[in-house]
């Protein structure tokens, strides 16, 4: 076994520690792989600008392992980009129940949670990201956007 194939083992031992204490429910070594590779295809046309592509590719990467962070976090971006934010929502809620120290991730969710109108929502998640990564000047512009938008002056100020 190569040192990256050791490495690759390490990082989805890790992520199944993090998210389960069952050594059960990690899929077979081969699903991983093809996850991998189709969360790689999808992640690749995502940055070409071909989200609409990007978007099927991803699912498949996540059927084959539905705890592939960085599957979830890709589609919740493409879904952002093709302005599905209630589906953008649900990938990057899935990035945060995974793996909850996901600063970006949090952001996101609170973008897309503004999106569909949930404010208060987008509120909450955009203070998460805020307390994760202090030095992030962006959840402090939107969650002004989000004090003013839920009528909460004094905080929007504030922000």
């Amino acid at each position: 076994m190569s040192i990256r194939r050791h490495q690759k083992a390490g990082l989805v031992l890790a992520a199944v520690l993090l998210t389960t204490s069952s050594w059960a429910a990690l899929p077979p070594g081969d699903r991983l792989d093809e996850a991998e590779r189709l969360g790689n295809r999808g992640a690749l046309l995502a940055q070409e600008g071909r989200y609409t592509e990007a978007i099927p590719v991803l699912r498949q990467a996540l059927e084959l392992n539905p705890r592939f962070v960085p599957g979830w976090y890709n589609l919740g971006l493409a879904s952002e980009r093709t302005d599905e934010h209630e589906k953008a929502a649900i990938a990057f809620e899935a990035v945060v129940g995974l793996l909850p120290d996901h600063a970006d991730a949090w952001f996101h969710l609170g973008l897309a949670r503004s999106r569909t109108g949930h404010h208060r929502d987008a509120a909450i998640a955009l203070y998460q990201a805020r307390e994760l990564k202090p030095g992030d000047a962006r959840p402090l512009i939107q969650l002004g956007y989000e004090a003013w938008h839920l009528d909460n002056w004094e905080s929007a100020v504030d922000h």
